[in-house]
């Protein structure tokens, strides 16, 4: 309980008993039904694995329910989200205390129509035990479908265009134009509609080493738009920007594919132990006035508090809770912190809104810096990248009464070792500036 000023600052439940994320993580991990891990693919039938992890009750004495939800995106300009499309009953096998075995449901005619699974198991006297959610498509997957599903639009727009000059590498559009400094390949100012975005100040490598080659990169007009291609040495081998004729701006970051750096580093171009692994730009915060988005939630995670979480739409106002420490003024769920497999998240503001769509999966998404509680004796969080919006691969584990070094596998930092040929890591993003 956070009762004790910062001793459990992350506890799970709040002083007045609030749920905090640890309440329903603790809730999927001691839940007396566990499914094993469930990837749907085009193959899936609608059985998966459950374990009976119950002392005496067979299986056969709970039930469980799906629901198949849509989920869609601002592109599309739909206000519901999460719309139930079909629903039913899961036949749960006889299984008795300590076996796995396999549960099925029939699948609706509408499931690939649907985004996301959710299952939800009840006990012998009907009480909700846990819940589970599963994206029915993959990130890139369903970026793809969305986008296709996406009205066309009858009006004429002029190609983008990109242009290069001694103090700025422009891509412009009729709505949206990006400016790029020259001399560090980092975003400098974005304007839509005469309205200047304050998302710059990027990208800026979190967890390893880039330097930015400008001899190397280039700029270029193509069919699908303005590009300029900024080329690193170090962990980043390339970060292709794409603005197109309409005013969406993508990224495509290829990190820590070559074993030698590129040239010019001495193969310490990452940190030994990564806590985290990405790109970070800033956005003052007094602009956000809440955030939408499409991923786990609503809960912030951790590397070893994922759990718990389920996908879907999620919306909440700005809060700057403080955990331990904002007793009488208390907002759950928190609103700044790392926010798990992103597809889409809009940052919302009375003023510079954008959203951001990820093409790849398993995005971390860094939303500013939670304060640390004025009374503590020691940091209570692991440190946040620099800036204020980070697009990231890896996170940290929080600790508990125990440093990380003394928990187990899954709070221990990452260790990247890369070898020759690999193909590297990809950190595919687009963004709609547009106003």
């Amino acid at each position: 309980m956070d009762s004790d000023k910062s001793n459990a600052p992350d506890g799970v439940v709040g002083p007045r008993r609030e749920k905090e994320g640890s309440y329903y993580a603790i809730r999927a991990q001691w839940s007396p039904i566990q499914l094993k891990p469930l990837l749907i693919t085009d193959h899936f039938d609608g059985s998966f694995l459950v374990t009976n992890e119950y002392t005496y009750t067979n299986l056969d004495k709970c039930r469980m329910t799906y629901k198949i939800r849509t989920c869609e995106t601002p592109l599309k300009n739909v206000l519901e989200s999460g719309k139930v499309i079909a629903e039913g009953h899961v036949q749960l096998p006889a299984i008795a205390p300590g076996e796995t075995g396999k549960a099925r449901f029939t699948l609706p005619a509408s499931f690939r129509e649907g985004d996301v699974l959710e299952l939800e198991a009840f006990d012998k006297e009907g009480k909700s035990i846990c819940n589970w959610t599963y994206p029915i498509r993959l990130a890139k997957q369903y970026f793809d479908h969305k986008m296709a599903q996406t009205p066309m639009t009858l009006e004429a727009v002029q190609p983008a265009t990109a242009t290069q000059t001694a103090t700025s590498i422009e891509l412009k559009s009729d709505r949206v134009t990006v400016t790029f400094d020259p001399a560090t390949g980092m975003i400098s100012r974005i304007t839509s509609g005469g309205t200047e975005v304050p998302f710059k100040d990027g990208p800026v490598a979190v967890g390893m080493k880039m330097r930015y080659e400008p001899t190397l990169s280039y700029v270029r007009n193509s069919n699908e738009g303005a590009v300029y291609c900024a080329k690193y040495k170090g962990a980043a081998d390339s970060i292709v920007w794409r603005l197109t004729d309409k005013g969406l701006l993508y990224m495509d970051a290829i990190l820590l594919n070559r074993a030698s750096g590129g040239g010019g580093f001495d193969d310490a171009f990452m940190d030994s132990k990564v806590f985290n692994l990405g790109l970070t730009f800033s956005y003052p915060e007094k602009n956000c006035s809440g955030m939408k988005w499409m991923g786990r939630g609503p809960y912030r995670v951790w590397k070893n508090r994922i759990p718990g979480t389920n996908y879907g739409v999620w919306h909440k106002e700005y809060n700057n809770t403080i955990t331990g420490e904002s007793f009488e003024n208390l907002i759950y769920p928190e609103f700044k912190g790392y926010h798990a497999n992103m597809y889409w998240a809009t940052l919302e503001s009375d003023t510079t809104p954008f959203t951001v769509y990820s093409r790849n999966d398993g995005i971390f998404f860094h939303v500013f810096t939670p304060e640390e509680p004025k009374g503590r004796v020691k940091d209570t969080m692991p440190k946040f990248p620099e800036g204020d919006i980070s697009f990231l691969l890896d996170i940290p584990a929080i600790c508990s009464f125990k440093p990380i070094e003394q928990q187990g596998p899954n709070s221990q930092p990452g260790n990247i070792r890369i070898k020759s040929g690999d193909e590297g890591l990809h950190l595919n993003l687009m963004f709609d500036f547009r106003q």
